[in-house]
C-alpha cells in the first residue's frame, strides 16, 4: 500500500529537476512523454520522462507528478542515503536509482544540466522520499540539492510527488551574484533494476488497461495549469501468476458467546495484485445484531474521527516493499445504500490508507465480506481480527463440537484473473471432547554408533484425524540438507507416500502435511540423519507438534533409546 509512493517519488525528481529553472506546466510545455521502456505487466522496467518547455521564461513554483495506481517502487531495494549525505554530496553509490539531465539557460547562455536521483530516508508520516543531486558543467558551481517526498491519492490509490517553492537563479561560483536560469527541457530515468546481483526497484502496473503520467503546476504568478504524457497500456497480464493464499482461524467461548476470529490473505511479490476479495464465513459463525445499529458517519470516518463504540476490530497489510506493516482499526461506517452497515479500515503507518468493505449475507445465510477496491501493490499479508470486545463476532453453534468448518475466499486480480479458496477454520482453546482421544506418537532410533544413523517417526491420530506434524530433534542429531535429505528421507499418509513439498525440514526439525491422516510415517537414513556425542543406551528426548483438521494442537514429548 505505502509501496507505491516509492515509484512516485522517485517521478517526483522530475519536478526537482524543474527547480534549475521552472516554467509554468502548461504555460509552455510541449512533447511530453512518460512511460516504461518494458512495457510487460509487473515488470521491473526502467521509466523514461522527457518534457520540452517552449516558454522557459514562466517561473514555476511548484510541482505535482500523478502516477499511475500501481506503478511503484521498493524502497527496501538499496541501502537509503541520509538527509545529512544527501545536502553534503556524499550519498551511497548504491542509493542511486536513476539518472537526470536537464537543457536550461543560464543568464541566457544554452547549457545541460546532469545528475542523480537517489532513494533518501522518508521522513515520519512520508512512505517514501528522493533527492536529487544536479551539476553544473561549470567546475565552480556549486551542486544543486533538491528533495521530493511522496503523498497518497484517496480517490485512486496512486502517489503524487510533490516539489515546493522551487528556484529561478543558481551560483556559478562561490562569491559571484546568482544568475537567472531557465530550464528548456527535462529528461528522467528512474531504474527497474538497481544494484548487483539486479533487485527489482520500480514495477509497473498489474493491469492492462490504459495509464497515463499527470502534472500539476503552479507558477510563482499564482498561474496553475495541468498536463498528462501520452498513455500507455501494459502487456501480457495473463502471464502473471495469481494464486493467493487464505487462513483463518477462531478462539470460541461456547454457544452465544463472542469469537476471537482471525483472517489472513497471503500472496508473494510475483504475483498480480489483488483487485478484490472476498471471504465468506461459515454457518454458525455470525455478526452481533446488537452492534449493527450503531455506525460511524462517512465523514467521520474519513476525518478519523469515529465514535468509540463503532470500533470492532484490528487490522493489518504488509508489503515485501516496505519494511513496517500498516497498521489500524476496524469500524461500523454508514453503507452507501440502504442495509447493513459497511466496514471501514483506518491504516496507519508510512502513509495513511482508508479502506472500505461490505458486509452481506448470502442465500445459505452466511456472513460475507467484501472489499470491492484495492490498491494495485504487493502485500505479504492482509489481516483482520475481531476480538472478544465487544464481540462482534458470535457463534450461533458450539463450534469445538462442530464438524470440521471451512472459510471460503473469492479472489479477483488486477490482471483480470480469478480464484476461489477453500482454507480450514483453525479452532483454538477447545479441548478434546468427552471421551476423545488424543494421537499419540513414537520414535525408534538405529545406527546410531555409525556413519548412517536411523530414525523412524510414528504419529497415529486420536479422536480427530489429523493435518500437520511438527518433530523437534534433540541437539545430538541432525538432519542433513539438499541432496542427501532428498534421498534418505521419505515419509508416508496413510500408506501414500507424500509428495516433497508436504515434507519439510530444518537442521533440527522435519515437518510434514497431509488431509484428513490418520497415521503418520517418515524414515530418515542413508546419511540424511547425522548424530554427535550419543552415548549407549542414551534415552533422548524429542519434542512434537502435532496439530488436527480441527486445528488443535497437541504437544507430545516422546523419548527414544540410543541404539548403536
Amino acid at each position: 500500500m505505502s509501496l507505491r509512493a516509492l515509484g512516485i517519488t522517485a517521478l517526483g525528481a522530475l519536478g526537482a529537476l524543474g527547480a534549475l529553472a521552472p516554467p509554468a506546466l502548461g504555460l509552455g510545455l510541449s512533447s511530453p512523454s512518460a512511460q516504461p521502456t518494458n512495457l510487460q505487466a509487473g515488470a521491473n522496467s526502467d521509466l523514461s520522462i522527457q518534457i520540452d518547455v517552449q516558454q522557459p521564461n514562466e517561473q514555476l513554483r511548484d510541482l505535482t507528478i500523478h502516477l499511475p495506481p500501481g506503478l511503484v517502487g521498493n524502497p527496501l531495494a538499496t541501502p537509503p542515503c541520509t538527509e545529512a549525505q544527501l545536502n553534503a554530496d556524499s550519498c551511497p553509490p548504491a542509493s542511486d536509482v536513476g539518472d537526470v539531465s536537464n537543457d536550461v539557460l543560464a543568464a541566457g547562455v544554452p547549457q545541460t544540466v546532469t545528475g542523480e536521483l537517489y532513494n533518501v530516508v522518508p521522513r515520519a508520516g512520508e512512505p517514501a522520499r528522493f533527492g536529487i543531486v544536479l551539476h553544473a558543467p561549470i567546475p565552480t558551481a556549486p551542486p544543486i540539492i533538491l528533495q521530493s517526498p511522496a503523498r497518497l491519492r484517496p480517490s485512486d490509490f496512486g502517489l503524487d510527488s510533490v516539489l515546493t517553492d522551487l528556484p529561478t537563479t543558481a551560483t556559478l561560483a562561490p562569491g559571484l551574484p546568482p544568475v537567472p536560469i531557465q530550464i528548456t527541457s527535462i529528461t528522467l530515468t528512474i531504474a527497474g533494476q538497481v544494484g548487483n546481483p539486479p533487485k527489482g526497484f520500480l514495477r509497473n502496473p498489474t493491469s492492462c488497461t490504459p495509464k497515463a503520467i499527470g502534472f500539476d503546476g503552479r507558477a510563482w504568478t499564482g498561474a496553475t495549469a495541468s498536463g498528462q504524457a501520452p498513455g500507455f497500456t501494459p502487456t501480457n497480464c495473463a502471464a502473471l501468476p495469481f494464486t493467493p493464499e487464505l487462513a483463518a482461524s477462531a478462539r470460541p467461548e461456547g454457544i452465544g458467546a463472542p469469537v476471537e476470529l482471525t483472517t489472513t490473505i497471503s500472496q508473494t511479490i510475483e504475483e498480480a495484485g489483488l483487485a478484490r476479495a472476498q471471504v465468506i464465513l461459515p454457518n454458525g459463525i455470525t455478526g452481533n445484531n446488537s452492534l449493527l445499529g450503531t455506525k460511524c458517519p462517512r465523514a467521520n470516518f474519513e476525518a478519523a474521527s469515529c465514535p468509540a463504540n463503532t470500533l470492532i476490530g484490528t487490522a493489518s497489510a504488509s508489503s515485501p516493499l516496505q519494511a513496517q506493516p500498516l497498521t489500524g482499526t476496524v469500524y461500523l461506517i454508514e453503507p452507501t445504500v440502504p442495509g447493513l452497515p459497511d466496514i471501514g479500515l483506518d491504516l496507519r503507518g508510512p502513509l495513511s490508507l482508508k479502506l472500505t468493505g461490505t458486509l452481506t449475507l448470502g442465500t445459505d445465510g452466511r456472513a460475507i465480506t467484501t472489499f470491492p477496491r484495492l490498491p494495485d501493490i504487493p502485500i505479504s499479508d492482509f489481516t483482520l481480527t475481531f476480538g472478544r470486545q465487544p464481540g462482534f463476532v458470535f457463534a450461533g453453534v458450539d463450534l469445538c463440537e462442530s464438524p470440521t468448518l471451512s472459510v471460503d475466499g473469492a479472489f479477483d486480480a488486477f490482471s483480470g484473473a480469478a480464484t476461489t479458496v477453500k482454507a480450514p477454520l483453525e479452532l483454538q482453546g477447545c479441548g478434546p471432547s468427552a471421551g476423545g482421544k488424543k494421537p499419540k506418537a513414537k520414535v525408534k532410533l538405529a545406527r546410531l554408533g555409525s556413519n548412517r544413523p536411523r530414525l523412524k517417526l510414528k504419529v497415529k491420530a486420536g479422536s480427530e484425524r489429523l493435518r500437520r506434524v511438527q518433530l523437534k530433534l534433540p541437539k545430538q542429531l541432525k538432519f542433513a540438507g539438499g541432496k542427501k535429505f532428498k534421498r534418505g528421507a521419505k515419509a508416508r499418509a496413510d500408506g501414500d507416500q507424500l509428495k516433497r513439498r508436504s515434507v519439510k525440514h530444518s537442521k533440527r526439525k522435519l515437518k510434514l502435511k497431509g488431509k484428513r491422516v490418520k497415521r503418520f510415517v517418515a524414515k530418515v537414513h542413508k546419511h540424511a540423519l547425522k548424530a554427535k556425542k550419543v552415548k549407549k543406551n542414551q534415552r533422548l528426548r524429542f519434542k512434537l507438534k502435532v496439530k488436527d483438521e480441527r486445528g488443535k494442537t497437541t504437544r507430545l514429548v516422546v523419548r527414544a533409546r540410543a541404539q548403536r
